[in-house]
């Protein structure tokens, strides 16, 4: 089946929402939609990076670590450092939970 060329703006549109919800505080609804997200075509490394903290800080481990292995197919050795310098996310919060979802991976 051929994709259609708004398939990669319909993963960021979900990939949006999804996170927005997680950064908003609301993590069980930011991980539901990061699942719809995360079943569209051709995912970038870089939803699967946020997908990564939207699991983890939902307390979804187990897919955060699914994820996260997916992320060092693409790039390996990705952190949270690497996150925070291909989002540039500059809230301090943000910052701190970016750090703690990776840091809950170990």
């Amino acid at each position: 089946a051929a994709l259609s060329p708004y398939d990669p703006l319909l993963s960021l549109m979900l990939t949006t929402r999804a996170f927005s919800r997680t950064l908003a505080g609301d993590c069980e609804t930011g991980a539901a939609h990061m699942r719809e997200a995360l079943h569209q075509p051709n995912i970038h490394f870089a939803i699967r990076a946020k997908a990564v903290v939207s699991f983890a800080l939902a307390g979804c481990l187990d897919e955060a670590r699914t994820q996260y292995s997916l992320v060092h197919e693409a790039r390996p050795g990705f952190d949270a450092d690497d996150f925070i310098r291909t989002f540039q996310y500059k809230h301090a919060t943000h910052l701190t939970q970016f750090r703690n979802a990776f840091a809950a991976l170990n």
